[in-house]
C-alpha cells in the first residue's frame, strides 16, 4: 500500500514539475509574440493575452491588439517540442485534399485560405514556427501575410539550456519511483497537486 502511494505522490509531482516546465518555456515565447505588431507598427497596442495549458501539455494562448478602432487577435500554441508541433501540423483525413492552399514565405509552413463569402469574408491563416502554432485572420491576403510574417519572426528557437533543466528534472523525480517507500504521513503535503487546467481545441 505504502508503495503504491509513494509511486502516485512520485507521478503527481513528475506531472507538476513537467507542467510548470512547459509553463516556463511558453512565457517569454507569448511575450514575444505579444510585442510583434507594436514593434512593427508603433500603432499597435497589446490589449492582452489569456493563456491556458492544454491536456496534451502543450500551452495555447489568445492573443490581442487594438490599432484604434481595429482589434486583431491571433491563436497561439506552444507545443513541448517540435517533433510534437509538426505532428499537430500535418495534415489528416479531409485536411489531405488542402494541400493547394499551403504557402511558402511564412514560418517553416503556413496553410493560407481565401474567404468563403464573395464580399465580407476573411482570410485565414495557420502557420508553424520551430514548435509554435499560430491562428490568425484578416480582411486582406497583405495584411495576414504581413502580421503573420511580423509574428514568425518574433518566435526563436527555444532556449536548449531550459530544455535541459526540465528534462534533469524529470530524471530526478523518474529515479524516485526506484526509490524505498515515502512515508505517507510526511508525504501528506502533496495530496492536493492538481494537473494543468482545461483545454479546448482549435478546428483544424
Amino acid at each position: 500500500m505504502k508503495l503504491k502511494l509513494s509511486v502516485l505522490l512520485v507521478v503527481m509531482m513528475l506531472a507538476c514539475f513537467v507542467s510548470r516546465t512547459n509553463a516556463q518555456k511558453a512565457a517569454p515565447i507569448l511575450d514575444k509574440i505579444s510585442r510583434s505588431l507594436p514593434q512593427m507598427d508603433p500603432g499597435w497596442k497589446h490589449g492582452g493575452t489569456e493563456a491556458h495549458e492544454r491536456d496534451d501539455g502543450s500551452t495555447q494562448a489568445s492573443i490581442k491588439w487594438s490599432n484604434g478602432d481595429i482589434e486583431r487577435s491571433a491563436t497561439v500554441i506552444v507545443y513541448p517540442t517540435v517533433k510534437r508541433a509538426q505532428r499537430a501540423f500535418g495534415p489528416s483525413g479531409k485536411e489531405d485534399l488542402q494541400e493547394e492552399f499551403r504557402i511558402d514565405g511564412v514560418g517553416d509552413e503556413a496553410f493560407l485560405w481565401p474567404p468563403k463569402a464573395p464580399e465580407g469574408g476573411a482570410y485565414n491563416m495557420r502557420f508553424r514556427k520551430a514548435e509554435v502554432e499560430v491562428w490568425i485572420s484578416g480582411s486582406s491576403e497583405g495584411d495576414v501575410k504581413r502580421y503573420a510574417r511580423a509574428i514568425a519572426a518574433a518566435i526563436t528557437p527555444t532556449n536548449k539550456r531550459m530544455q535541459r533543466s526540465g528534462d534533469n528534472r524529470v530524471r530526478m523525480f523518474s529515479s524516485v519511483i526506484s526509490s524505498p517507500p515515502v512515508d505517507a504521513n510526511r508525504s501528506s503535503a502533496f495530496v492536493g497537486i492538481r494537473p494543468g487546467m482545461d483545454s479546448w481545441s482549435v478546428p483544424r
